[in-house]
């Protein structure tokens, strides 16, 4: 019995070019039932499907050995019912067969397609989720051209040198060489609790990949590495702060937007701070400490907190975000806030309350739509807040609802900026000066004396042009410098007496208040610090010019009181007012008299708008030879080279036609 060798042999010489076609007859002969002792043994053998899938392709490619093939039973079974030799019926399923087996010309090609595609999903799959990562060489290379040092929590002066000596005897950094740099985005997004799975083209995401992929890395996250709790807490810290910024850039258009406005390399922070410390990057100032950070417990004096960013455009920096980032947040440490002038939008994010080291927010001049949060005035120990807060900014936004009654208990409040929002509304006395009512029992004295603690500080306030309503209550306010309320309707009342009170009062400027009435305070006169006194368009006041504004010799440099409805004369004791540079009593009607001689003593005076007063008579020479004149208006109007107004002026360069 010929072995199955042997048969292999023959059909293999079958197979090229039909060269020994006896040996090729054997081998199908083996396999017929002329051979009973054959047959088990090639039914049973593991090589017998090979050899039958072998010799179907040999009689294809072999037309004078296909009858041969045909015939074997062991590979195709009976063919009694109809055997034939077209290669169609190659391949075909037998339901009588002994051994089921079918074969299409196909499909390799199927099989191919179908590997294909499962490969390039995979590669697509492996790019997109960092299973391909960098090489080791290309981590402890470098892929800045950056001095790791300069951001490297580990690196202090020493251990850099050293470090770096040995990467040139050795070829090789062996700390980076054991980076891994997916064990490493695993850490990330564990130590700052971020979700497994995040939307790719977020910003979150994209600082994930940035801080994994292209950054260095802040800390070792190889097997052979062992941290205490303190130390993980000191690697979150350091994550958390520059996680935050990241986010921050994204979120303000990435480093196509940033490049494109600003046109500044080192404005893209990412592409000009990878590998570099955040604290180096534009606008971003930080406090400077030793920590114990480093494995072998090495200090490092140039790991930075940042304590305080500054992104307007007078850096150059122009912000395009739709919102807040909230992961701001996490710079818990934050003091210093500055983004004015921008285009931000959204609201204030309730994440922000953790950053209770806050004292200056300025978020002037931008389209944010939002509430003060109620939360700004509460302390750290009632959930955050911005209780430390000292200069508050919000001027020039959208804001709307009521003013929060947490603002009062911002006891550190010096500065307070909340002017053109014209839906801001709620009561202003209320809440920025509230006062316990005394009602003649002593026991209130001091309650009603402590009540405005929460302004003791205040020297900026400004108002103006919002819906806010209130009046002004007779509390003193004794660091205010700057006091400014312009267009406010829902303001009503008159100017207390305790304004004298007020001693390191600079500027005082009141407009457009249909609301306002009374006269003006002579207490005013005790004001030595005061230098702009404006109370204008509040038509519903009355009463006479105080002279004891003459008092003011030292500092005083603007007088207007337009359209007040003043009566008397013009006082006398004004002409003490050395520095005055503007007095503007416009559109006074009840104003009558004459203009003082003695005003020629004021010899800084620019400035003189008398129109539409009822004063009369003839200017003197000696007011006309003030040479710091440059603009004097009256009604002294001409006709046929005669004066027919009620005053005579020779020096007036506009006459107001009366």
């Amino acid at each position: 019995m010929p072995s199955d060798a042997m048969v292999a042999t023959a059909a293999a010489d079958a197979a090229i070019g039909n060269e020994n076609e006896d040996d090729a007859k054997m081998a199908a002969a083996a396999t017929s039932p002329e051979y009973p002792d054959a047959m088990p043994y090639y039914s049973s053998s593991n090589n017998l499907p090979e050899l039958c899938m072998e010799a179907q392709v040999v009689a294809k490619q072999s037309k004078s050995f296909s009858h041969d093939i045909n015939n074997s039973t062991a590979c195709f079974g009976n063919n009694s019912g109809n055997n034939n030799n077209n290669d169609d019926d190659l391949g075909k399923d037998d339901s009588n067969s002994r051994g089921k087996f079918s074969f299409s010309p196909n499909w390799f090609v199927y099989t191919m397609i179908a590997m294909t595609l499962i490969f390039l999903a995979l590669v697509g799959y492996g790019f997109g989720s960092g299973l391909f990562l960098p090489s080791k060489s290309a981590i402890s290379s470098g892929s800045t051209t950056n001095d790791p040092s300069k951001y490297n929590p580990y690196a202090s002066s020493s251990s850099s040198s050293s470090s770096s000596t040995s990467s040139n005897s050795n070829g090789d950094n062996v700390k980076n060489n054991r980076q891994d740099r997916q064990d490493y985005k695993y850490n990330i997004g564990t130590l700052l609790g971020l979700p497994m799975v995040m939307e790719r083209t977020s910003p979150q995401a994209r600082a994930v990949e940035w801080l994994a992929y292209q950054d260095q890395p802040l800390f070792d996250v190889s097997v052979e590495s062992s941290y205490t709790y303190e130390e993980e807490e000191v690697h979150k810290a350091l994550l958390e702060q520059r996680y935050a910024l990241v986010v921050w850039y994204y979120d303000q258009g990435g480093p196509t937007v940033w490049k494109t406005l600003n046109r500044d390399e080192s404005a893209g922070w990412i592409a000009f701070g990878a590998g570099m410390h955040e604290c180096n990057w534009k606008g971003v100032d930080c406090d400077y400490k030793s920590v114990n950070i480093g494995v072998d417990g090495n200090s490092n004096n140039d790991r930075g907190t940042v304590v305080g960013l500054r992104l307007s455009p007078a850096l150059g920096l122009v912000l395009t975000g739709t919102h807040l980032s909230t992961e701001l947040g996490l710079l818990t440490a934050l003091r210093r806030m500055d983004f004015s002038s921008q285009r931000l939008q959204g609201t204030i994010p309730d994440e922000w309350a953790s950053m209770t080291n806050l004292e200056t927010v300025i978020l002037s001049k931008n389209q944010l739509q939002t509430r003060i949060p109620e939360w700004i005035g509460r302390s750290s120990e009632a959930g955050g807040g911005w209780s430390t807060l000292q200069q508050l900014a919000l001027d020039g936004n959208f804001l709307y609802g009521n003013l929060p009654s947490s603002l009062s208990n911002l006891r550190r409040l010096t500065h307070l900026e909340l002017q053109v929002n014209p839906q801001l509304e709620g009561r202003f006395d209320e809440t920025l000066f509230w006062q316990e009512q005394n009602d003649g029992d002593d026991t209130n004295a001091n309650a009603n004396a402590n009540a405005n603690a929460n302004t003791n500080n205040l020297e900026f306030l400004d108002l103006s042009n919002t819906g806010l309503k209130g009046k002004l209550p007779g509390i003193t306010l004794p660091a205010i410098r700057f006091f400014r309320l312009w267009n406010m309707p829902g303001f009503w009342g008159t100017l207390p007496r305790e304004i004298g009170t007020w001693s390191n009062l600079e500027t005082f400027s009141i407009r457009e208040m249909p609301g306002l009435t009374g006269t003006l305070p002579t207490e005013f006169g005790a004001l030595q610090k005061l230098r702009t006194l404006e109370v204008l368009d509040s038509n519903f006041m009355s009463g006479e010019l105080p002279t004891e504004l003459g008092n003011l010799s030292s500092n005083l440099k603007t007088i207007n009181f337009r359209y007040t409805n003043q009566t008397g004369t013009l006082p006398a004791e004004w002409s003490s007012l050395v520095n005055l540079e503007t007095i503007n009593l416009m559109q006074n009607g009840q104003l009558t008299g004459t203009i003082p001689t003695e005003y020629a003593y004021m010899t800084s005076l620019r400035f003189l708008d008398l129109r539409g007063t009822d004063l009369s008579g003839e200017v003197s020479q000696e007011i006309c030879a003030i040479e710091s004149i440059e603009e004097f208006q009256a009604d002294c109007s001409y006709k046929n080279d005669k004066n027919v107004g009620k005053i005579m002026c020779a020096c007036c360069v506009w006459c107001h036609n009366s």
